[in-house]
């Protein structure tokens, strides 16, 4: 098992924050996590099951300005259809985060409130007490 499945856009998607046309691999959990990848006209289907038709949130980070960016997969007959309502996660990464860290290998976000980010992943890991 992976650890989530992916939408691809052909051609990116432009960030809505910074106008860069960079968001190419929306992630999502809402499915088998079998770290499969999904274009426009592809039939979503895993090992065993198909996607059921419905709207599915997905998430991809901007290369550029690090705005967190949410959108929507539509699925219609099993087919993935389209991207629409492109738009603001939570809260754009300046807005959130106190400090940027670099251990050598990693951007590491710390976020005001506790949280942090290492590079553009999108897993938060608890804040660790001393």
């Amino acid at each position: 098992m992976g650890c989530y499945d992916s939408f691809v856009a052909i051609p990116p998607i432009e960030c809505p924050f910074c106008g860069k046309p960079v968001l190419r691999e929306f992630q999502t959990k809402d499915f088998n996590c079998e770290l499969c990848a999904f274009k426009i006209g592809d039939k979503v289907k895993f090992y065993n099951t198909v996607a059921e038709d419905g709207e599915y949130i997905v998430y991809e980070s901007c290369k550029y300005c690090g705005a967190w960016v949410e959108a929507q997969v539509v699925i219609e007959d099993s087919i993935f259809i389209r991207f629409e309502q492109v738009g603001k996660f939570k809260s754009h990464k300046s807005e959130c985060i106190e400090r940027i860290e670099d251990d050598g290998d990693n951007r590491i976000f710390i976020f005001k409130g506790g949280g942090k980010s290492i590079g553009q992943s999108l897993k938060f890991l608890d804040k660790q007490e001393d």
